[in-house]
């Protein structure tokens, strides 16, 4: 998976559930519905990231959360 930084805007109008699990190898995100906080509705998205893009979306999150 490559990630990429965009300048489109993303609507967010409902709170997202997301479960992550990891190993040695990956870090892996399955994400729900918009709005399924009791986690019922699964979206068909799955993300798993090796190492390299993991450090990435850190690097983005914490960039995120320095603002």
């Amino acid at each position: 998976m490559d990630i990429r930084h965009c300048d489109r805007k993303i609507a967010a109008k409902e709170k997202t559930v997301a479960e992550v699990n990891m190993d040695e190898r990956y870090f892996s995100m399955w994400v729900y519905e918009a709005g399924a906080e009791t986690g019922m509705r699964l979206s068909p998205l799955s993300i798993q990231l090796e190492r390299k893009n993991a450090e990435l979306l850190k690097e983005l999150l914490e960039e995120y959360l320095s603002k």
